[in-house]
């Protein structure tokens, strides 16, 4: 029984980290930056992230963390409902 405690708290714990530090890149990437006519040179750190965790343990970020994280960019950057989601998915399938 805590054997089986123990090996769901670490799975959960793998799983964590990476859906974490995805809505840290999300937060970051809507911050408001003080430049004018710079925008294109900003990065994406959102699809970086995802494409770091995608590569290296797959099995840690699940698509439907993926999926509400992408929801999650749409509301907060007053974009249409799911095109975030859509884009996000699509990519980390691609990859």
């Amino acid at each position: 029984m805590i054997q089986k405690k123990n090996q769901l708290f670490s799975d959960l714990h793998f799983t964590i980290i990476p859906v974490v530090s995805v809505l840290l890149s999300i937060l970051v990437s809507i911050l408001p930056y003080k430049t004018s006519n710079l925008s294109l040179l900003i990065p994406l750190f959102t699809s970086m992230v995802i494409y770091f965790w995608s590569i290296y343990q797959p099995q840690n970020l699940p698509y439907i963390a993926v999926l509400l994280l992408g929801l999650f960019k749409d509301i907060m950057e007053n974009n249409t409902f799911g095109t975030s989601a859509v884009c996000l998915l699509l990519f980390q399938v691609m990859v």
